[in-house]
């Protein structure tokens, strides 16, 4: 297993799962033999030394069918579906935790953090194909997705797409604070909010190409968060950055 392998946009899922919970490739056959078949036609040697994880392999079959026959699934997808399905003393394995760090290490320099983009045919999800925290996208188990052979994962880092409008030039740019995923999210869910008229004080009339608010940045923070699930999962100091990119707010009390 090397780093470059996390770059890839499939894995096959008795690999991934071998990497993930095993320290070398010598149980892959056993894994493929629990995913296609069921615990029930496992080893008796696999069975008992591993007995913990023949059942989770064998709950994470029964759970999602897609892993009952030989697919290829993309790396977050597939970590997703362990970490979701996976008991409190899960123990993944250490070759795997060390690439993955060194795989967040790598694109942290590079991108500022990752987030992942789904797209789903069927989902009605809020989510829909906004981008959302990898951390968010690979543990909670609010967001609504399934796998499906349709199912379009990416990943994005999170720099650089909104400029702060600052005098000053050589100051860092909110994005650059903030993170590109989190201030396209601010900003869906103003749009929203707009739209829909969800909050009172936020109109649609700008000034200055911002949209103008009486509340404080503070207040509509609070605000968007009581509103909108996805404003929850990044902090209320974040957005308080963010909002003023696109919205005037009042000063009071700021």
């Amino acid at each position: 297993m090397n780093v470059e392998d996390f770059e890839k946009t499939n894995w096959s899922r008795t690999q991934g799962l071998t990497w993930m919970l095993f320290e070398d490739d010598e149980r892959y056959e056993d894994v493929r033999s629990v995913l296609n078949h069921g615990a029930k036609n496992a080893s008796q040697n696999f069975v008992e030394k591993y007995e913990k994880t023949v059942a989770l392999l064998d709950h994470l079959r029964t759970t999602h069918s897609c892993l009952r026959k030989s697919i290829k699934i993309h790396p977050v997808f597939l970590m997703r579906l362990l970490l979701t399905s996976s008991p409190k003393n899960l123990l993944l394995s250490d070759r795997f935790l060390k690439k993955y760090a060194a795989w967040r290490h790598r694109r942290a320099q590079e991108f500022g953090g990752t987030s992942v983009v789904f797209t789903h045919p069927s989902s009605l999800s809020e989510a829909g194909a906004e981008p959302v925290p990898i951390d968010y996208f690979l543990h909670s188990t609010s967001l609504e997705i399934s796998f499906d052979k349709d199912l379009k994962v990416e990943l994005v880092g999170d720099l650089g797409q909104y400029e702060e409008k600052s005098p000053q030039e050589n100051s860092r740019s909110t994005a650059e604070i903030v993170g590109r995923v989190s201030m396209a999210m601010i900003k869906a869910c103003i749009e929203d909010a707009i739209k829909n008229r969800a909050i009172e004080s936020l109109g649609s009339v700008k000034t200055e190409e911002r949209f103008v608010c009486s509340l404080t940045r503070e207040e509509l923070a609070k605000e968007l968060q009581k509103r909108y699930e996805r404003a929850r999962s990044i902090s209320i100091e974040t957005i308080i950055r963010g909002v003023g990119n696109f919205v005037l707010c009042s000063y009071r009390g700021l």
